[in-house]
């Protein structure tokens, strides 16, 4: 079985399937277990021959599970949301979206964690719940600061990340690995994270790490 690689195949020909399936009579009509789409070849139709061996399939039991709560739940509860109440994240996975740019000076001109580069949904998240975590432990600055800010002046105060870290959360075990901060290691920078100082200067850089057991 030929496996569709991108998402937005497997939502198109499931939803199509469920149309099929309320407006046709199943009298007439049965519906199979796989379905797929008809893609273009990768060279294009001026080198290539449309080819039945085009057509990607994929099982459809493999689709309704996720779909069916995407479709029926979160799509409803998304639609019938204000557009500044809708939760979302500027990542790679974007790229071919039509109103990534948009998104993208929105991301930037607001401080969003989607400055960071190649940070997935799933990464922010862990940042989010970091941040998070920050506010519950800690007193807050009266300052409003932005994701990226406020990130910024965790991973910048001495210590900080450490006394948060205190309870033993799986969440800071896991921002430390994203944000490359070094756990008891002596090290020539200015930055406790590169990845977060290269996101607010928006300057590449270089981290060198002493691991000498003379040092002090």
């Amino acid at each position: 079985m030929l496996i569709l690689s991108q998402t937005p195949h497997h939502v198109q020909i499931y939803f199509y399937t469920l149309c099929l399936k309320y407006i046709l009579d199943s009298d007439f009509f049965e519906c199979s277990e796989n379905a797929g789409v008809w893609l273009p070849p990768s060279d294009g139709f001026d080198v290539a021959s449309p080819s039945l061996l085009d057509i990607k399939t994929i099982g459809l039991n493999l689709l309704s599970s996720p779909l069916d709560l995407f479709i029926f739940r979160r799509l409803p509860l998304l639609l019938a949301q204000r557009q500044d109440q809708v939760q979302w994240h500027f990542n790679p996975s974007c790229k071919a979206c039509k109103f990534a740019p948009s998104c993208e000076r929105n991301t930037i001109e607001t401080g969003r964690l989607g400055v960071i580069p190649n940070l997935s949904v799933g990464d922010a998240q862990v940042l989010k719940d970091l941040l998070h975590l920050r506010r519950h432990r800690l007193k807050q600055s009266s300052e409003p600061l932005t994701e990226i800010e406020d990130l910024h002046t965790l991973v910048q105060t001495h210590g900080l990340v450490k006394k948060i870290s205190s309870g033993g959360s799986s969440t800071v075990k896991k921002a430390r690995r994203l944000l490359a901060i070094p756990r008891q290691r002596h090290f020539l920078s200015a930055s406790a994270s590169p990845i977060v100082e290269a996101a607010v200067n928006k300057m590449i850089q270089v981290c060198i790490y002493l691991t000498s057991p003379n040092i002090h």
